[in-house]
């Protein structure tokens, strides 16, 4: 069996080469994506990731997770698009909106009643004629949520679940086992 995509350890960076936000550029067929914890690079088959400092090459590729799935399904012509979405009577509802708005709290909301997650984060349309519906894939098996909205929505402290990077107040939660 071939493996459709190869994921390579970089050597460490010693400092990060950005301090504030997220910043992507595509260079041709290479995307860069840089933060605070490291570098990634992604072509169609091969993503490389660099951790900076204080940051561990698994921690990174979670950071990193949603924009290696995301640009590797664009090379392949999918629709990806930064959202959640949960099902409903056998349909797919998806809540898009910029970071920081609430997409995967009110998905939590969906999803404490009782709904199955479909995505969180980004969703991801398969390629189809024009007459066929569209079609949401179903994406990672967690929730990126803040100590809040565990609280208030899902009833849950954080303190025993994953940190989705080191110092983020956001916790992995995982969906395929209800609690």
């Amino acid at each position: 069996i071939t493996a459709e995509v190869a994921l390579y350890q970089g050597e460490k960076i010693e400092t990060s080469e950005v301090e504030t936000k997220t910043q992507i550029e595509s260079c041709g067929d290479l995307i860069r994506i840089r933060s605070r914890f490291g570098r990634g690079e992604i072509e169609q088959d091969t993503v490389k990731l660099f951790p900076a400092r204080g940051s561990t090459y698994r921690s990174l590729f979670e950071y990193y997770a949603v924009y290696v799935v995301a640009f590797l399904l664009h090379y392949r012509e999918y629709l990806t698009i930064h959202a959640s979405a949960v099902e409903i009577d056998g349909g797919t509802i998806a809540f898009v909106g910029p970071k920081g708005m609430g997409k995967s709290t009110t998905a939590s909301f969906f999803y404490a009643q009782g709904h199955r997650l479909v995505s969180d984060d980004l969703i991801a349309c398969r390629p189809s004629s024009t007459d066929a519906l569209p079609h949401v894939d179903p994406g990672f098996h967690w929730m990126k949520l803040g100590e809040k909205s565990l609280d208030e929505v899902l009833g849950r402290n954080g303190d025993k679940l994953e940190r989705t990077v080191p110092d983020s107040s956001k916790r992995i939660v995982p969906t395929h086992k209800r609690q």
